[in-house]
């Protein structure tokens, strides 16, 4: 969370009078997307609940799309942008794999 904060001040104090309204919108529900993914994640674990499990799945891959547009699809996009998005999609797709197993 703290990189791609960085991420968002390096790119919006470079960009004078023009915000990009879809990337601010995407990354507050990728923020609140976050925040209910793991909090369903941490619930499934601990008390083994199947439907809490499909919920975080499901946010799961939804956050992958999110990342997806912003490593791809921004108006406005840094190398950072790219790199942070390749070490996020790592992760997703091997908590998918283990998860899966």
């Amino acid at each position: 969370v703290r990189s791609v904060l960085t991420a968002l001040v390096i790119r919006y104090k470079s960009v004078n009078d023009h915000l990009d309204p879809v990337g601010a919108a995407f990354l507050t529900v990728w923020s609140i997307n976050e925040m209910i993914r793991l909090y369903l994640g941490y619930v499934a674990n601990l008390k083994e609940k199947v439907p809490h499990f499909a919920g975080f799945f499901f946010l799961t891959v939804l956050q992958l799309v999110f990342i997806i547009y912003q490593m791809g699809f921004q108006g406005k996009r840094l190398p950072i942008d790219v790199i942070l998005g390749i070490c996020d999609c790592i992760f997703i797709v091997g908590e998918c794999l283990i998860a899966y197993t």
